[in-house]
């Protein structure tokens, strides 16, 4: 359901070629510090000829975590494999929670909701909506711009996360 703007200050970003607004001067002054790097009070990662430097703590947090393994509270797999008589536990390990779950999910076939692709005649089945999104993306060419359907469907990586779409198949699921 969608809100009328009714009696809303809205707060505008001052900057050139900037059609930013915020109902709130805390969100401006968000979207100024992320998206201009104005009245930034930078922080810097402290380990040695790092030279990383973020925004926020909880950013320097997440780089020193992943960068230099600094601060990791590891999650470890607890899934029973193999056999009654043979069998353990799997014992793989993750930095994040949500790590883990991508683990049980592709090594275990834990967790998770079957994504089936709506294409007619394609029987597809992803085990994550950012696979079916892949998916559809490249053997569909569903999502894609204009001048990506020109170049053949090639996908531009610059500047993607490892949030959005799986760049890279961590060590752990391979």
């Amino acid at each position: 359901m969608q809100r009328h703007l009714i009696n809303v200050t809205w707060h505008y970003c001052d900057q050139v070629n900037c059609a930013f607004r915020a109902k709130t001067v805390d969100n401006l002054k968000n979207h100024q510090m992320y998206m201009h790097s104005i009245n930034v009070v930078w922080h810097d990662c402290d380990v040695v000829e790092c030279g990383f430097r973020a925004k926020t703590a909880n950013q320097i947090n997440r780089h020193r975590m992943f960068k230099h393994g600094i601060g990791v509270q590891w999650k470890k797999c607890d899934v029973h494999v193999g056999g009654d008589a043979v069998g353990g536990i799997c014992g793989t390990v993750a930095k994040t929670l949500g790590e883990m779950k991508l683990h049980k999910l592709h090594k275990h076939g834990i967790g998770g909701v079957e994504q089936l692709c709506d294409v007619d005649g394609c029987d597809y089945v992803g085990k994550t909506a950012s696979s079916l999104s892949t998916h559809r993306r490249t053997v569909h060419l569903i999502g894609k711009s204009d001048e990506e359907r020109k170049r053949g469907g090639c996908v531009e990586t610059r500047g993607q996360s490892v949030w959005g779409v799986l760049l890279f198949t961590p060590t752990y699921l391979a």
